[in-house]
């Protein structure tokens, strides 16, 4: 999930998302979908265009050990926001 700050909020969700409906559902609920941009499996090129451009990067998966975007994220200079999950929290912070 990439987080774009303009004029307006705009959070960009790259790759599938088990819980892409559950995400979709409540952003009708809360009349954001305008915000909402699913781009789902694109060419590594663009991922890294539309990461490169963003402000926050938030990886909430939990069956990764050691999720390569985050230092891709971290190479472009935008901060993730991460559980510290096998221990994610320690390569940010470190």
């Amino acid at each position: 999930m990439l987080v774009r700050l303009n004029r307006t909020l705009e959070t960009a969700y790259i790759g599938q998302w088990s819980a892409e409906r559950k995400i979709a559902a409540k952003g009708s609920e809360l009349k954001l979908t305008n915000h909402l941009v699913w781009h789902g499996h694109i060419p590594r090129p663009d991922a890294i265009r539309i990461m490169s451009g963003a402000h926050l990067h938030i990886i909430t998966s939990i069956a990764e050990d050691n999720p390569a975007v985050i230092f891709e994220a971290l190479t472009y200079g935008v901060p993730t926001l991460t559980m510290d999950h096998c221990g994610m929290g320690n390569v940010i912070c470190e």
